[in-house]
């Protein structure tokens, strides 16, 4: 999963219903990571009058990222996705080593 400065990872079923994580995530490189749990996750609109609208983006953003990664894997060629992720991420091929990138 490409993680550029500025992006959001979450164990959304975590996140949202307080599930058990089915994701562990490692950094390849130092970074500064902020975390949130179930509990303070909802009491995000106490302080925040308009956080409904923005869960509602962030949580379509969600969906949209999960939908892109499962149609790449399941209707392209690795060789289809390689040239997609020097598009998309090209500070990736910077950050990990190609081991990382090629699985």
């Amino acid at each position: 999963m490409d993680c550029s400065p500025g992006s959001l990872v979450a164990d959304v079923s975590n996140l949202f219903f307080g599930m058990l994580a089915k994701w562990d995530f490692q950094t390849l490189t130092d970074c500064e990571l902020y975390t949130i749990n179930h509990e303070n996750y909802n009491s995000i609109a106490t302080y925040i009058p308009e956080w409904t609208q923005h869960e509602k983006l962030f949580m379509a953003k969600c969906f949209s990222t999960s939908e892109d990664r499962i149609y790449c894997h399941l209707a392209m060629t690795s060789e289809e996705r390689y040239p997609m992720l020097f598009e998309y991420s090209p500070s990736i091929f910077n950050q990990a080593p190609l081991q990382y990138i090629a699985s």
